[in-house]
C-alpha cells in the first residue's frame, strides 16, 4: 500500500492562488495533508481542537495544538488505510461497550458521557466513529 502524505502547511499557501495572491485573504479550507490519496483538511484539524476555531494557514503552520493534531488526523488515516487492507473491521457492538467502559471509568452514566462530548462540542456519534 502506497501513502503519499502531503507536504503539510508550509506548502499549503503556494497552492492557493488566491491566498498568494492577497496574503489578507481568509482560507476557509484547504487541503493539507493526504495519506493515500485521502486528503486532510484544515477544517479536519481545526474541529478537532479543544477550542474549535477557524485558523489561518499561517496560524495552524505555528500553532502546536493543530500540528499534533494533523499528525493524529495522519495517523488515524494511515491505520484505516492497514485495518481496510487487511479486511478487519470494528462491529457495532465493540463500538458501543467501549464506548460503555470510557463513560465508566469516567464516572459517568451514558446521558452524562453525552453531555460531557456535547461540552466539547462533540456528539455521541462522532465520537463512535472516531472510536471505530
Amino acid at each position: 500500500m502506497r501513502y503519499t502524505l502531503g507536504v503539510l502547511f508550509a506548502l499549503v499557501p503556494l497552492l492557493a492562488p488566491s491566498a498568494w495572491a492577497n496574503p489578507s485573504a481568509t482560507v476557509v479550507n484547504a487541503v493539507v495533508a493526504s495519506v493515500d490519496g485521502k486528503p486532510i483538511t484544515l477544517r479536519d484539524v481545526t474541529r478537532r481542537l479543544a477550542n474549535p476555531r477557524d485558523l489561518s494557514l499561517n496560524d495552524a503552520s505555528k500553532d502546536p495544538e493543530a500540528r499534533a493534531i494533523l499528525d493524529a488526523l495522519i495517523m488515524e488515516l494511515v491505520l484505516s488505510s492497514e485495518a481496510e487492507a487487511k479486511k478487519i473491521s470494528v462491529g457495532d457492538d465493540d463500538v458501543e461497550r467501549y464506548v460503555e467502559e470510557v463513560a465508566r471509568r469516567n464516572n459517568l452514566s451514558k446521558d452524562g458521557f453525552e453531555k460531557a462530548l456535547l461540552q466539547q462540542k462533540r456528539s455521541l456519534d462522532d465520537y463512535r466513529q472516531f472510536v471505530r
